[in-house]
């Protein structure tokens, strides 16, 4: 009998790469920077919001990574409302329910 599933957004649930990609590219013009998709995958990619500010902005004060952040979570929110669930998905937590998951 299953236990818990535990699941990661990114590429699991949604794919939302190509979000986050756009994003960063257009708010990083704005400090002279040109991001291509395998400097994004290297050096984006992965990372928590904090640490890609402060290791590509590093003149940023820690007010001002707070609120990139907050403003790049915010530009996320507004161009994720059109995502869809990845294949399979939907008929996999059909199929948990259908497993009777012990709830805890």
């Amino acid at each position: 009998m299953l236990k818990a599933i535990i699941f990661d957004l990114d590429g699991t649930l949604v794919h939302t790469d190509p979000i986050h990609y756009q994003i960063w590219e257009d708010i990083l013009k704005n400090y002279g920077m040109e991001l291509d998709l395998p400097f994004y995958k290297k050096h984006i990619s992965g990372w928590t919001n904090e640490a890609i500010i402060n290791e590509w902005l590093p003149q940023l004060s820690d007010s001002e990574v707070t609120e990139f952040a907050n403003y790049k979570e915010a530009k996320f929110r507004e161009n994720a409302l059109d995502l869809q669930p990845l294949n399979g998905l939907l008929e996999f937590i059909k199929w948990i329910e259908d497993s009777q998951l012990e709830k805890g």
